[in-house]
């Protein structure tokens, strides 16, 4: 996994000590809610639904969910692919649909202490449509897909979340990203500015509306960090597909690769109005 190295090690040793006791509180009432919630995982009878519905269509590509990994656990291990081949086939499943987690319901798990695994795990969250070039000919034809109103430069660089997923004969990857009726693209343009480590706040109330924090803050207030891809000039020559997901320090990541995954990599499902349980493994 290629990541921006930090510039200033006392930075990351310093969030690590504060991460030992930060507690973020925020005052007055919450805007937001948390829904049921579950961490996927082999052996639950709503996982095992999902995983058929995915391995049905993408038995043999990068999407296929397989059991193994080592043995280690019963969790289910998504790279970008299989995240949202797992949200698609949730979100069609009669009468107990779900849907992957989104970025905002993660802080608030983390605010609150409740994700699954925090602190121990990373767990994946949304794509990237940034100018960082990577994957090029797969952000080309992604951002051919969207719709026209969304094909501005200016809303780059972006959090991807809901896409569908589908089967291509093109060179490369046997699969390609589609932009659903219900996908959404979120302009992020903190991600221009956190190439190396952008330190911020686990209070910042930007948190739980967008998933991103909204402003750098000085050293004495940094508990996270966030880092993201290198961005290149902002033009469609640069285009290129990330991956963000929140780290075991709860620190962002925006800048890696598709298909990396591993033991450490976990999905979180919420219900759509209906009664999942949270596993609590």
């Amino acid at each position: 996994m290629s990541l921006a190295k930090s510039s200033d090690p006392w930075l990351r040793n310093e969030v690590r000590r504060r991460m030992k006791t930060a507690n973020p509180k925020f005052t007055g009432e919450p805007l937001f809610y948390p829904p049921n919630f579950m961490q996927l995982a082999w052996g639950d009878d709503w996982t095992e639904r999902v995983i058929a519905g995915v391995n049905a269509q993408f038995r043999g590509t990068a999407a296929e969910i397989r059991p193994n990994f080592g043995g280690r656990n019963n969790q289910i291990y998504p790279n970008l692919f299989s995240l949202f081949a797992i949200d698609a086939v949730a979100r069609g499943l009669k009468n107990d649909a779900g849907r992957v987690m989104y970025p905002e319901e993660c802080e608030l798990l983390i605010s609150q202490g409740r994700l699954p695994g925090q602190g121990n795990v990373n767990h994946n969250l949304a794509g990237v449509l940034d100018f960082s070039g990577r994957h090029h000919s797969l952000a080309v034809r992604l951002y051919k897909q969207l719709p026209q109103d969304l094909q501005d430069l200016d809303r780059l660089p972006a959090l991807l979340v809901g896409l569908g997923v589908r089967k291509q004969e093109r060179e490369g990857f046997s699969l390609e990203f589609t932009f659903k009726d219900y996908s959404q693209l979120r302009t992020a343009k903190i991600l221009n500015n956190a190439v190396g480590d952008l330190g911020f706040s686990s209070s910042d109330p930007e948190l739980v509306r967008t998933g991103l924090p909204s402003v750098q803050v000085s050293h004495e207030h940094i508990d996270r960090i966030l880092i993201a891809a290198e961005q290149k000039s902002p033009t469609g020559r640069n285009l290129g597909l990330n991956r963000l997901f929140v780290g075991t320090l709860q620190h962002l990541y925006g800048g890696c690769g598709l298909e990396e995954s591993n033991y450490k990599y976990r999905v979180v499902c919420v219900s759509g109005g209906n009664a999942l349980r949270y596993s609590g493994k």
